[in-house]
């Protein structure tokens, strides 16, 4: 009970900034508790509240537009976690369980908008900071990746950024784990993202359950309007989903897959086309030079004297 008495305690200091305020300082270069920091958070915005504290609600700088420019603290967060990666940023952390923290993020209401928008920081879209660790060696950045990824799927307002944005590219980081090194037969192949062609003889899968079943029911999210079964179909998705079937042995991500080959393989009627107007005809009025309307004349004459 007093442990979450304490809990209680710390997570109403978030409320005035204080705490957000130490937490951030322990992510700078060369801080020894960096990555205790990071769970921590990872921890604490599982409750929606704390989540959502992260996300801006209005913009910054917007009741004084004269003021000094300021980077938003998930942006930063962002930042940390991408050059984290390896230790190049810190030697003594790894920043990943802010994959996390981003998961928890999106699951809010506004988080998943958030991350759909652009950083303060480069102008490159926040989620694919993220996305680009989908096959990271290690788990919990996967995870966090995949699960923020998804939590933004759910959202079918965000589904053309996600599957229409040349800069996001998303389809590889999600077919790229479910696929292994089977070959495509030329027709299988055609529209199929570049990324998946000719992979390597010794391509694996992603070897954890949990996260398959998350890229698999991702798919299945975005297969819930016309337009994303329409792309997914296109970049030949069954394709890729199909090899996968034939060698997954969990339960679960075969039934996510069977859903997901309903969605595509359904039978569909053409997408209405508005009418076309056809052109108007234009009444074409013809000049006559004052030599032919002299002739006219004549020919009148002549007729009425005939």
């Amino acid at each position: 009970m007093e442990f979450l008495g304490a809990i209680g305690d710390f997570k109403a200091a978030l409320s005035d900034g204080e705490m957000w305020a130490r937490i951030a300082c322990k992510n700078l270069p060369r801080n020894v508790l960096a990555d205790l920091c990071c769970m921590l958070l990872n921890n604490l915005t599982e409750s929606a509240s704390i989540a959502q504290r992260l996300v801006p609600q209005t913009p910054l700088n917007a009741a004084s537009p004269s003021a000094p420019t300021r980077t938003h603290q998930l942006d930063n967060l962002l930042e940390v976690f991408v050059r984290g990666a390896g230790k190049t940023y810190n030697p003594n952390a790894e920043y990943h369980f802010l994959a996390g923290v981003f998961a928890n993020v999106t699951a809010t209401g506004g988080g998943s908008h958030y991350m759909l928008r652009k950083s303060g920081v480069d102008g490159v879209m926040r989620l694919a900071k993220v996305l680009a660790f989908t096959e990271h060696p290690n788990r919990i950045r996967r995870h966090g990746a995949v699960a923020t990824l998804k939590n933004c799927a759910f959202d079918p307002e965000g589904h053309g950024v996600l599957l229409e944005d040349s800069e996001l590219n998303l389809l590889p980081y999600l077919l790229l784990p479910l696929s292994g090194p089977e070959d495509y037969t030329d027709e299988e192949m055609d529209g199929m993202p570049d990324e998946l062609q000719l992979l390597e003889s010794d391509k694996s899968r992603e070897p954890d359950d949990k996260i398959r079943l998350s890229l698999v029911e991702t798919l299945v999210l975005l297969t819930t309007t016309r337009p994303g079964r329409d792309i997914l179909r296109a970049k030949k998705v069954y394709s890729v989903v199909k090899k996968l079937h034939l060698v997954e042995t969990d339960d679960a991500i075969r039934e996510a897959i069977e859903r997901l080959v309903d969605m595509l393989q359904r039978d569909e009627a053409p997408l209405p086309v508005d009418p076309v107007e056809p052109p108007r005809k234009e009444r074409r009025i013809m000049e006559v030079s004052d030599d032919e309307e002299e002739e006219g004349e004549e020919d009148a004459v002549m007729g009425e004297l005939a």
